[in-house]
């Protein structure tokens, strides 16, 4: 099983996320773009993991007293690849959501699992190898975003299935904040 530790937006912010998507593809030349349903924020990326490994993931999930908390969401940036970039939404720096990645992260870590340890940088996925058309401007196309505010009540336990040829994921597990 392929999983992974997000918060999960509503269908009004993943449509929102989505009407970014279509700007940024119709100024590009190629680029393979996020589908509307799978919008998230990873909070932990754990990967590959067998399913006798679930309770122990849950356990630490169960050990969360995070409350909820308000995230803000807002510019645009890339990480450079060879082949085209992928192409983000950004997050603004937020000490709950900080928090919670590092205690998550080492709860993990304590029970055998192999959680990197660089520095987290939290993003939203709009684009991977993407590469901008003659003339885009990122800068202009990134003034006309707009800034999500959203409340984070829960973090869900996702695994990714590629079904017909389309990576879907599905929620294992969730954890309300409270």
């Amino acid at each position: 099983m392929f999983l992974f530790i997000a918060v999960n937006f509503d269908d009004a912010t993943k449509n929102k996320l989505g009407g970014i998507t279509r700007l940024l593809a119709a100024g590009a030349t190629s680029g393979n773009f996020t589908a509307t349903d799978n919008f998230h924020l990873t909070l932990v990326f754990i990967g590959e993991t067998s399913e006798d490994k679930l309770p122990l993931i849950t356990r630490v999930l169960d050990s969360v007293t995070q409350k909820p908390f308000l995230l803000s969401l807002g510019g645009l940036g890339k990480f450079g690849r060879s082949g085209g970039d992928i192409w983000w939404f950004g997050v603004k720096q937020n000490p709950a959501l900080s928090g919670l990645n590092s205690f998550i992260s080492e709860g993990l870590r304590e029970r055998g699992f192999d959680i990197e340890r660089r520095a987290y940088r939290p993003h939203i996925t709009l684009g991977r190898q993407v590469i901008p058309g003659p003339g885009f401007e990122s800068a202009a196309f990134e003034a006309t975003l707009p800034l999500l505010n959203i409340w984070v009540k829960k973090i869900s336990l996702m695994k990714s299935e590629r079904i017909r040829g389309q990576i879907k994921y599905f929620e294992v597990y969730g954890k309300e904040l409270e």
